[in-house]
């Protein structure tokens, strides 16, 4: 009996071992990945309470509503676990990496780190999603992000860009197309903030609509400009969906996307402190190679001198490099 109890206690400890999110800290920022949901979420330490942490955005049942998918040649796979395909989760000093394997015919790994410092006040969350192509021959993929924000549902003004003092209804927002820099979930106490502009690649669109609206398989959900976020069963219940352009990946080759999110005042700076802008390190049209060189120029320049540039800086332009240098081996 007393054996029988010790093996029940082994698969319990391993058991709750698998559940537990794995954890990485950073100045007052706590980010969690889920084994459990394959999720994420971010959280800033309460001013109030002794080391509680306050959600950025919903991560109620291991942050569930919160999850990536992919196109694979005209399919749709949710990043979350099914059946046997767990995800394996790998946590590091400095970073956490989750990776699926949805089917034979892709991998995909998400690494999360923290780039920025507590000393600048401009820690921020960096989440480079990479998939690589295992089906033998070319295909077509693209990645989306739904996030279930909710810092200002409550506040009444649901998002919130550098150029629009309010959005409270469905919208669609095409990046190449508008001069909006960011978008942000506006609360009480905390704003979140997604810098999109400065994504090494940015979404083809951004859908501000109801989370049940935007939940659903289909890749692109239409849109109805100006609709409630209100449905017969959640009211006043808002989303983000980001979808990042279709890209024709080779055997064995890779396509990653990036993006960094923050908190207001704590998000990167689309400057760098030489005062030029992080505009022209962003791809656009088919100048990569030309992106990838003036990104190695500056890299070079501070490492010359460090003084020119903030460890923040440094960090993103290597985010970038990584990124660009991964596609540029794409056919």
């Amino acid at each position: 009996m007393k054996k029988i109890f010790v093996v029940f206690l082994s698969i319990l400890s391993i058991t709750l071992a698998q559940a537990l999110p794995a954890e990485l800290f950073s100045g007052d920022y706590r980010l969690s990945v889920y084994p459990e949901t394959g999720s994420f979420s971010l959280a800033r330490l309460s001013p109030t309470g002794k080391q509680r942490y306050e959600a950025l955005f919903e991560d109620r049942n291991s942050a569930s509503t919160n999850w990536f998918s992919v196109l694979s040649n005209g399919r749709v796979f949710a990043l979350v676990p099914r059946g046997v395909n767990k995800p394996t989760v790998i946590a590091e000093e400095s970073s956490i990496t989750i990776i699926f394997v949805p089917s034979d015919d892709f991998q995909v790994t998400q690494r999360f780190s923290f780039i920025g410092t507590a000393a600048e006040s401009n820690i921020s969350l960096s989440i480079v999603t990479t998939l690589e192509n295992t089906s033998g021959k070319a295909g077509t993929f693209a990645v989306k992000a739904l996030v279930d924000t909710n810092l200002g549902e409550s506040q009444g003004i649901h998002f919130k860009t550098d150029r629009r003092e309010r959005l409270s209804s469905e919208t669609e927002l095409v990046p190449a197309q508008i001069k909006d820099r960011w978008l942000s979930s506006p609360g009480k106490s905390h704003v979140l903030v997604f810098p999109f502009a400065s994504w090494p690649v940015m979404p083809e669109r951004i859908v501000l609509a109801n989370w049940e609206r935007l939940k659903t398989l289909s890749w692109n959900p239409p849109v109805v400009e100006g609709r409630s976020f209100n449905t017969l069963y959640s009211v006043s219940d808002s989303a983000l969906l980001f979808v990042w352009p279709q890209e024709t990946v080779g055997a064995n080759k890779s396509l990653s996307v990036a993006m960094t999110l923050g908190e207001g005042t704590v998000t990167p700076n689309l400057s760098t402190e030489s005062g030029s802008s992080m505009d022209q390190f962003v791809v656009s049209g088919g100048n990569r190679n030309e992106v990838i060189e003036r990104i190695l120029a500056r890299i070079a320049e501070i490492e010359r001198n460090p003084q020119s540039a903030s460890d923040a800086e440094l960090q993103q332009l290597n985010v970038l490099l990584d990124t660009y240098l991964s596609e540029a081996e794409a056919p």
